[in-house]
């Protein structure tokens, strides 16, 4: 009898472990400090290719950024920026997330806003996949004449069917030849959280305000410098900076319930 009984709990621990074992392994691997796998994102029903670029991206960084988080972005060069360091240390005052309806769908990615006092202006996070995801970094640069001037080279782009990448001599703003790359029209900008003083109200109303942009090099496309040329509604912008891998930027949550997330 005492046989018997051994050899039916012998069957249930089996059974008990097989069963429990996904949990039990889950929860080891969270003790040691990895994150689960995040979910993806759900499919949109207006969107062809049914992807959510700025969200998958987000979950791979360890969800969603907000108005008042930290972002740490290692640059190449630290001249340009006037700081000692390869890093830039920013503090985001606003979230806005960008839509655009291209051949595939609508593409979507996220523009981070800074405070007035930052060295930074404007953080870009987009990409089709987290994998090839890039992060472009940039200062406001404050001349009309040039904002002006981008805004007829973007316009150019997009009027060109034949070529996908255009050059501009941009001598007269001391800049020399640019190329042009992207260009995008018919998108709209949604602000998530936060404000910022770049930002027109109109962002925070319904979906938003229509948005543009045009991205161009010097020199080579891999190349880190770039120009990036932001027109929102009727407010153009003109941003200088660097471009990089996602893994150069580091973002760091408020503290929520006493702790840290840093991605």
């Amino acid at each position: 009898m005492n046989g018997l009984i051994l050899v039916v709990i012998v069957i249930v621990v089996v059974v008990a472990v097989v069963y429990f074992w996904p949990r039990i392994r889950d929860l080891g691997a969270n003790r040691g400090g990895a994150s689960p796998t995040p979910l993806s994102p759900a499919p949109r029903h207006d969107d062809p290719d049914q992807v959510d670029e700025a969200t998958q991206i987000l979950h791979s960084i360890g969800g969603a950024v907000r108005a008042g988080d930290a972002a740490t972005i290692q640059i190449a060069d630290p001249e340009p920026w006037g700081i000692p360091s390869f890093e830039l240390d920013l503090s985001i005052a606003a979230v806005t997330r960008a839509d655009i309806r291209d051949a595939t769908g609508l593409f979507s990615f996220m523009i981070y806003w800074m405070p007035p006092d930052q060295e930074a202006a404007v953080v870009t996070v987009e990409g089709d996949v987290p994998a090839l995801s890039e992060v472009f970094v940039g200062r406001l640069v404050e001349d009309p004449a040039l904002t002006n001037a981008l805004v007829w080279c973007r316009d150019q782009y997009l009027a060109d069917p034949v070529n996908n990448e255009r050059e501009f001599d941009l001598d007269e703003y001391g800049l020399g030849t640019w190329t042009a790359f992207t260009a995008r029209d018919g998108g709209t900008l949604a602000l998530e959280s936060g404000t910022a003083p770049l930002l027109p109200a109109g962002t925070a109303m319904g979906s938003g305000l229509p948005y543009r942009d045009c991205i161009l090099f010097q020199g080579t496309r891999q190349a880190a410098d770039r120009l990036r040329l932001v027109q929102i509604g009727t407010f153009a912008y003109v941003f200088r900076g660097e471009v990089g891998r996602l893994g150069a930027a580091t973002f760091l949550r408020r503290t929520i319930n006493g702790q840290q997330s840093t991605t």
